[in-house]
């Protein structure tokens, strides 16, 4: 007997089905095996996987008014496609369901959480894993909170405005507690669960020295960022010239499942959520499938358009979409 195999019968004898060992080469890739979705194939791009990982934590941060509660919309939207079950916890008491709707989430199949403080939220997602893991997790779920800075703790809610002062921190102690077990365990992975948290960042006053403004954190970012598998932070750049919407650079701040450090740009609109055709457009004559001409023209294929009637001809011919999106596919 070798030395691995004398460590493998040591082991399985002594701890047994609570600590059987693995071979590596009997995982699937990067120790995932489902993926659901962003609904948006430029951030899956900047992700280098068919969306967001079942199993993990996704963190979503970004200032206010950036699209964060968008893109979980149309994330819970892309598992509904996949047969699972969207659940949302609403903290802040904003979703919007006719907006939601219009985007394609089917409202009577959403189950809605507004908890009152984060060990409650906590507690829902544990039962959720229970009660999957229990009915042998038939389906894909996805549970986002939104937004994990703006839920409040049990000792913030019960304590008064001064004594509240020195219960800020137990949000970290909270939110590290949970996620060891959540995650630590293998509980998501096995229940299938999918987190998504949206974090809005503040100001981190204990940095006041030097010129400019303090550094910006979020609540219980260390425990965040450390059991996070993914953390996709959204930077708005500009309105756009049309006035109905926003152009949001997505930044991959940390991956792994896949190369990090990417970026991409996406037109969230005010009416119907995340917006490619702009996007589309501009990677197309990156790639050279759209060619620009002379005197602001642009060519695809047989059709000859400019920048401000590309909007009109996608209403008119909306197979272009897919069109260049299956060009794009085959020139990488």
């Amino acid at each position: 007997m070798n030395l691995a195999e004398d460590i493998v019968s040591k082991v399985d004898k002594e701890f047994g089905k609570r600590f059987t060992t693995q071979r590596v080469s009997g995982l699937p890739d990067c120790g995932v095996a489902e993926w659901v979705s962003t609904g948006s194939m430029f951030i899956n791009n900047v992700i280098h996987r068919p969306g967001i990982p079942v199993g993990r934590l996704t963190t979503i941060w970004g200032q206010s008014a950036t699209g964060k509660t968008t893109l979980i919309t149309h994330i819970l939207c892309s598992v509904q496609q996949q047969g699972g079950l969207a659940i949302l916890m609403d903290t802040e008491h904003s979703y919007d369901p006719e907006r939601a709707a219009r985007i394609g989430m089917v409202n009577d199949d959403v189950l809605l959480y507004q908890s009152l403080c984060l060990e409650d939220a906590f507690g829902v997602i544990h039962r959720i894993c229970d009660v999957s893991i229990a009915n042998g997790a038939p389906q894909l779920i996805v549970v986002a909170l939104d937004s994990h800075s703006g839920t409040p703790t049990k000792a913030e809610v019960d304590a008064d405005l001064d004594a509240s002062k020195g219960e800020i921190a137990s949000s970290s102690r909270v939110t590290s507690f949970n996620l060891k077990r959540l995650i630590g365990s293998g509980m998501l992975t096995k229940a299938r669960v999918t987190l998504v948290f949206a974090c809005q960042p503040k100001c981190d006053i204990s940095r006041q020295f030097g010129f400019g403004p303090p550094p910006e954190t979020y609540i219980a970012k260390r425990p965040i960022d450390y059991h996070s598998t993914l953390i996709l932070q959204l930077m708005s750049m500009k309105k756009l010239s049309t006035g109905d919407g926003i152009s949001v650079k997505v930044r991959c701040r940390k991956n792994k499942a896949g190369p990090p450090y990417g970026e991409c740009r996406i037109d969230i609109m005010n009416s119907d959520g995340i917006q490619e055709s702009g996007s589309l457009l501009e990677l197309a004559i990156e790639v050279g499938t759209v060619v620009v001409k002379g005197g602001g023209w642009y060519l695809y294929g047989s059709r000859k358009f400019q920048r401000k009637d590309w909007s009109n001809l996608i209403a008119e011919y909306p197979s272009i979409l897919e069109e260049l999106k299956s060009d794009i596919g085959s020139t990488k």
